[in-house]
């Protein structure tokens, strides 16, 4: 089967926040993170192509496709415009999006998300081989142990890239969106300046770094943090951007 992105759990009210997920988990990590997000928003998460109960593509899976995906399950659920929050994965997933399909996307926030795979990101994929026994916590994640060995194999196969993270001044330049982008100094993926160069690219964007923070600052102790800006940026509350 080819599919989509698939909608997760639905929770309050007001304005419609998506909320994308890091690579190799699912919706699922929102139901602890979110609470304070739902006093204010209708919040709907959505997993990945391939994770949580999403159905998988065929092929390559690249953020480009997951992005087109997204779309179409917010289609069917009759949603047009939205902001929306993403982690890693998620963010790259909403900077396709944002980039792609601009008139969609009223605000975002991107976490520890990249331009491109550099030396540090092809690095660690390259020794993140399929039965790595690091991947053993994402397992509860999954339907099955081959969607799960499926989805190792292809975050291996990201330190081939060259055609999917391949983001450049000119394209980030289409986003119109209100951007927060959000980097922990200490991310061992993708280095800081990769964030100054999503911030000085994106025409309406802040740029928050935050001190010993890891390539998850969402998960790695600064949730609240992250909520209380986001709700923040998300409202209105800062000087206009641009």
């Amino acid at each position: 089967a080819t599919g989509g992105g698939q909608p997760g759990q639905i929770a309050g009210a007001g304005e419609l926040l998506v909320l994308l997920h890091n690579f190799m988990v699912s919706s699922q990590i929102w139901t602890s993170r979110a609470a304070v997000l739902a006093e204010r928003y209708r919040l709907i998460a959505i997993d990945l192509p391939g994770h949580g109960n999403s159905s998988r593509r065929d092929g390559r899976w690249t953020h480009r496709d997951a992005a087109t995906d997204v779309l179409g399950a917010l289609d069917q659920l009759g949603v047009h415009r939205f902001a929306a929050i993403g982690p890693s994965s998620g963010g790259m997933t909403l900077l396709h999006i944002a980039s792609a399909a601009p008139e969609r996307v009223r605000a975002v926030v991107l976490v520890g998300a990249t331009t491109h795979f550099g030396r540090p990101a092809k690095k660690f994929m390259t020794a993140m081989t399929p039965g790595n026994p690091n991947w053993a916590p994402f397992r509860e994640y999954h339907r099955s142990d081959e969607r799960f060995i499926e989805l190792q194999q292809h975050f291996h196969s990201f330190k081939d890239d060259e055609d999917d993270m391949v983001f450049t001044r000119e394209t980030l330049g289409t986003m119109t969106a209100e951007t927060l982008v959000v980097h922990g100094d200490r991310d061992q993926l993708f280095p800081v300046d990769i964030a100054m160069d999503l911030y000085q690219g994106i025409p309406r964007s802040y740029l928050w770094i935050i001190p010993n923070g890891t390539h998850n600052p969402y998960f790695d102790g600064h949730t609240d943090a992250i909520n209380a800006a986001a709700l923040a940026f998300l409202a209105g509350a800062w000087t206009p951007a641009g």
